[in-house]
């Protein structure tokens, strides 16, 4: 559980990180 909760924290983590980088480079 634990692990399968921490992948899924650092998956979401990675998408918010690059979703906020893509819509930067799409506001531009």
């Amino acid at each position: 559980m634990d692990r399968t909760s921490k992948r899924f924290l650092k998956k979401r983590f990675f998408s918010r990180h690059y979703f906020s980088r893509f819509n930067r480079i799409l506001s531009r």
